[in-house]
């Protein structure tokens, strides 16, 4: 997947790429990244947003909130 810039700002548990789960029922389990990476993007997809994770001008508009859709790019172009 490529990189987006969203990466800085999705956590993961400290060692969940690396290590497996100690305990509980998937105990042994290890965090796919691409699979991660699939399931990221379709949750901000759910949710109106673009790829790096920030809501869309259509979003924003169905949110009642026309005013900041509409504002200049003072942080981060938004995408429709």
């Amino acid at each position: 997947m490529a990189k987006t810039g969203a990466e800085k700002w999705m956590f993961l548990p400290r060692d969940g790429l690396k290590n497996p789960l100690s305990k509980g029922p998937l105990k042994g389990a290890k965090l796919d990244r691409t699979k991660y990476d699939v399931m990221l993007q379709r949750y901000y997809k759910k949710r109106g947003w673009d790829e790096r994770g920030i809501p869309t001008k259509t979003t924003l508009k169905r949110l009642g909130l026309e005013d900041i859709a509409k504002q200049p790019k003072k942080r981060v172009k938004l995408f429709n």
